[in-house]
C-alpha cells in the first residue's frame, strides 16, 4: 500500500510540475498570410499577435506559424495541406483564403468557380476535423464587390 501511495504521489507531482504544451496555431492562406510574418512593408498581423502575447505574459502558451503563399487559391491550400499543416500537428488552424479565387476570376479568368471553391474548402475542413484540429474560418477581404451585386 505504501508503495502504491508513493508511486501515485510521484506521478501526481511529475504531472503537476510538467511543462505545459504550447498551443500550436497555424495561419494558412495566401499573400495576406504570407506577409503576416514580415516586418515590411508593414508589420504583419502574426508578429503583432506574438507581441500582444508577450505583453500579456502569454508567449509561453502559443506557438504561431505562418503558412501563406502569394497568389494561392483554395485548391492550392488543399494541395499543400499535408506538408504545410497536417505534418506539423497543429491544435488550431486559421484559414484565410478566397481573395485570389474571386479576384483572379474577374481580372484574369483563372479564378475558382463557387462550387469548386466550396468543395475544396469542405475537403480541407474535413481533413482538419478528422485529426481533431480546430479550424477558424477568416472572412476574405473585399475586392471591389458592389453592395448591389451589379459586378461579376
Amino acid at each position: 500500500m505504501k508503495k502504491l501511495l508513493f508511486i501515485t504521489t510521484i506521478l501526481f507531482l511529475s504531472c503537476a510540475f510538467a511543462p505545459q504544451k504550447k498551443t500550436k496555431v497555424i495561419f494558412f492562406g495566401d499573400s495576406i498570410t504570407e506577409l503576416a510574418v514580415k516586418e515590411k512593408p508593414y508589420r504583419g498581423y502574426i508578429l503583432e499577435l506574438e507581441d500582444k502575447c508577450k505583453a500579456e505574459n502569454k508567449s509561453d502558451q502559443y506557438d504561431f506559424i505562418g503558412s501563406g503563399i502569394s497568389a494561392n487559391k483554395v485548391y492550392d491550400l488543399y494541395l499543400r495541406l499535408e506538408d504545410d499543416v497536417l505534418s506539423k500537428n497543429p491544435d488550431v488552424v486559421f484559414i484565410w483564403v478566397g481573395v485570389n479565387d474571386v479576384w483572379h476570376k474577374t481580372l484574369l479568368g483563372t479564378g475558382t468557380d463557387a462550387d469548386k471553391f466550396e468543395k475544396f474548402y469542405l475537403a480541407i475542413l474535413k481533413k482538419l476535423k478528422d485529426r481533431n484540429i480546430k479550424a477558424v474560418l477568416v472572412t476574405p477581404a473585399v475586392v471591389g464587390e458592389k453592395t448591389d451585386m451589379s459586378n461579376p
